[in-house]
């Protein structure tokens, strides 16, 4: 059963790191996806016993199973199914629930693509970074891969039907506070600026490089909205919410809202999947999630969470998001799809002691 939230979790203050910049579009060649087989010599799939059945609201890595883990049932009634690609040969994953397909990382760190609940994951490319993160755009035609210590992201396009891989490499050794991909291929990047501040960067859908989209004092998350290279770029410092209209060198930024609309330190931002949504991440005196109508027919709307949330992530639905891992606490979800928004959370996965009993 989905839960409303309870209180007594920490709230946790996610921490925003700010960036410098300068990419260059270089080294990109195409890699052909291939199958992999599990270090078992057969090949990795979901059994047909794990396969996932009825509604699913998304997929969560769950670490202590070494797997996949689907969330089944609808927001109000939730649990989580058997985990799948628990072989061992597997290290995390991200999944787009949307288009049913999860981009998985093998122990080794290298990159895989896989049709889900039970498809032959192949492999895309080799480790970016053993800090590499994954971020989908909003319709999941592409993905980036990206580390905070990488000189380079990994951009992943044509999916789900022709996945295939492309290195962006960068210019700047400045570490990445965050990075976006839109469906088009575009990509945006913040950097930490030496003397402070935050600088963002964009490579078009056509690999030319776009070197200043904006200036923020502190780095509050990056977003595109769905079916176009408009993004949503958030500033910790001021607590405010930009729209950056395409992109393109010395392009106005719009203000979409502020602190007297509920944003208080931002630290993510999330778009809904019909484009007229914005979600804000709050980590600031109280933990909470802000709903902004950019069509501006109706105000915005703050929940509270006493949850400790580490982003926004997608799962099924217009405005659905996972807000942590799946660790030995709930799963915590934001459901903004309702006329009032509100947090629930998935129960803990029950574990078994090692005499095989449901704990």
């Amino acid at each position: 059963m989905l839960l409303h939230l309870d209180k007594g979790f920490r709230r946790h203050r996610a921490s925003s790191i700010a960036l410098g910049l300068l990419l260059s579009l270089t080294g990109c060649g195409t890699h052909s996806a291939t199958p992999i087989t599990s270090n078992t010599g057969t090949t990795t799939t979901g059994t047909a016993g794990n396969v996932a059945a009825g509604p699913v609201m998304g997929y969560v890595w769950d670490s202590a199973a070494k797997g996949l883990r689907p969330v089944l049932g609808l927001p109000g009634a939730a649990y989580f199914g058997a985990p799948i690609f628990a072989d061992g040969s597997f290290a995390a994953a991200t999944a787009c629930a949307h288009k049913n397909y999860a981009v998985l990382t093998g122990t080794s760190g290298a990159v895989f693509f896989v049709s889900l609940p039970s498809g032959q994951p192949t492999h895309l490319a080799e480790a970016l970074s053993a800090r590499q993160q994954i971020a989908f755009s909003p319709g999941c035609s592409s993905a980036l891969v990206y580390a905070s210590d990488a000189s380079a992201v990994l951009l992943l396009d044509g999916l789900p039907s022709t996945p295939s891989a492309k290195i962006v490499q960068l210019s700047n050794s400045a570490p990445l506070a965050g990075a976006a991909v839109a469906d088009s291929g575009a990509i945006l990047v913040a950097f930490n600026q030496p003397g402070g501040g935050v600088s963002v960067a964009g490579v078009a859908a056509d690999g030319s490089l776009v070197p200043a989209i904006a200036s923020l004092t502190g780095f509050g998350g990056l977003a595109f909205l769905p079916g176009s290279d408009n993004a949503l770029l958030a500033d910790a410092g001021k607590n405010i919410l930009w729209r950056q209209s395409g992109l393109s060198t010395g392009a106005a930024l719009t203000q979409v809202a502020a602190a007297t609309d509920g944003i208080s330190l931002p630290s993510a931002v999330g778009t809904s999947a019909d484009g007229r949504w914005a979600l804000i991440l709050n980590t600031g005196l109280a933990t909470s999630i802000v709903r902004i109508d950019l069509s501006k027919k109706l105000a915005s709307e703050r929940v509270a969470c006493s949850c400790s949330p580490s982003g926004l992530l997608p799962m099924s639905g217009n405005l659905v998001f996972r807000l942590n891992e799946l660790g030995s606490g709930p799963l915590w979800v934001f459901d903004g799809d309702m006329a009032s928004s509100r947090v629930m959370f998935v129960p803990e996965v029950k574990r078994t002691n090692p005499a095989g009993a449901a704990q």
